[in-house]
């Protein structure tokens, strides 16, 4: 890959080397059992630009597949490749980042299937470039294990930099290689920006094995409506502002449902249409866990506050999605916002303030539990078939 200001050239690679004298930056190559990746063509989705290419998988008798991943640009404007889609948005495997003397393993007991080891060298590094749709405070559940107890080791640490800041991540023993038990987790506080992220790991002391990061968002008093993180019969306008159709629903993913201030709901809307949105938990069709009755007309010009339904009780980090029903036209919304609510004692609940609970639905065998870009489940591979 290379870049020129003019469509006539010269055309540089990243260090500045001409492609004419042997540049060239590598976008994306060959990995672990995914062989071949061609075919690539970017596209514009709902709220972020994706990169679509086919590979073939070294484990499958060579048959061939899909991935869609975020383009994602660092401050200089180069184009790197995200994660392939999964079924979450909000989720990093370590095997899918930009390797550097690190070996990609399997274990059933791994998200996905797969982890990454052997990241014990000076040069070892995972680079993973993250889209995230909705700045502000995360925790990172970073899953990994270690049974290192040489020389009276107890733990291991690796250092993880975050757009640039470093830290060392202590890591306890959780006397397992390949296994990845429930403990094998801590949470790492970071401030993300809206957009484009980069997360590199690379050895600290003694070693571990690295399998998943979860982004976990910190919402206290607000959600803003375009930090979701995909939908259908959404969009943003060119003002960056939500605009959501009747039938549509947007996914914000990870919510640590703990760090909501209070069970109030106001909703921010402008030029109402009437109808109702629903949030609901875990998916489209969900639970509703708050109701909001729209306004029949509303301003173009200004924004007003649609109070709804308070919140019931809520624990751990769930998956939220907007839903829209009896939508006379299409809504544009704001903030989410979050508060004590109003006195309605069959709803409103105590939080707990304790570390938050992620219920795993990540160990999934290969072939099983599938998403689409758009949130719809499905049981098995698709070959060749990119679904909206």
């Amino acid at each position: 890959m290379g870049r020129s200001n003019r469509i006539d050239g010269g055309y540089v690679d990243r260090s500045g080397k001409a492609l004419l004298n042997g540049g060239g930056t590598i976008l994306l190559s060959r990995y672990g059992r995914y062989y071949g990746p061609a075919g690539g063509e970017a596209f514009q989705d709902v709220n972020r630009q994706r990169f679509v290419n086919h590979y073939y998988d070294k484990n499958d008798k060579g048959n061939s597949y899909i991935q869609v991943r975020d383009i994602v640009y660092t401050d200089d404007g180069w184009p790197e490749l995200g994660q392939p889609f999964l079924g979450r948005y909000l989720s990093a495997e370590a095997e899918h980042g930009a390797l550097t003397h690190v070996d990609i393993s399997s274990s059933s007991k791994a998200s996905n299937g797969e982890f990454c080891a052997y990241i014990n060298y000076e040069d070892s590094k995972i680079r993973l470039p993250m889209i995230i749709p909705q700045a502000g405070d995360y925790l990172i559940r970073y899953r990994y294990d270690n049974d290192w107890t040489d020389n009276g080791a107890n733990g291991s640490s690796h250092f993880v930099s975050i757009n640039g800041k470093n830290q060392e991540v202590e890591l306890p023993l959780t006397g397992a290689w390949s296994a990845f038990p429930e403990k094998s987790v801590v949470y790492i506080p970071a401030k993300l920006k809206r957009g484009s992220n980069f997360i590199e790991i690379t050895k600290g002391k003694h070693y571990a094995e690295l399998d998943r990061l979860d982004f976990l968002r910190i919402i206290r008093d607000t959600i803003p409506a375009n930090g979701f993180d995909n939908g259908i019969r959404v969009r943003l306008t060119d003002k960056d502002e939500f605009a959501i159709k009747d039938g549509g629903y947007a996914i914000f993913e990870n919510v640590i449902t703990d760090s909501i201030v209070g069970p109030g709901v106001l909703v921010q809307v402008k030029n109402g249409a009437g109808g109702t949105l629903n949030i609901r938990k875990e998916s489209k069709k969900g639970d509703v866990i708050s109701k909001c009755d729209l306004p029949s007309a509303g301003d173009e010009s200004k924004w007003i506050d649609v109070r709804c339904s308070n919140l019931p009780e809520l624990k751990g980090v769930q998956d939220f999605y907007l839903t829209a029903e009896g939508l006379g036209g299409e809504t544009l919304l704001g903030n989410i916002k979050f508060d004590e609510g109003v006195m309605d004692t069959s709803s409103i609940a105590i939080r707990n303030t304790a570390r938050p609970v992620v219920y795993r639905n990540d160990l999934r065998s290969p072939g099983k539990g599938y998403r689409d870009l758009k949130g719809r489940r499905y049981s098995k591979q698709i070959r060749y078939r990119v679904l909206f």
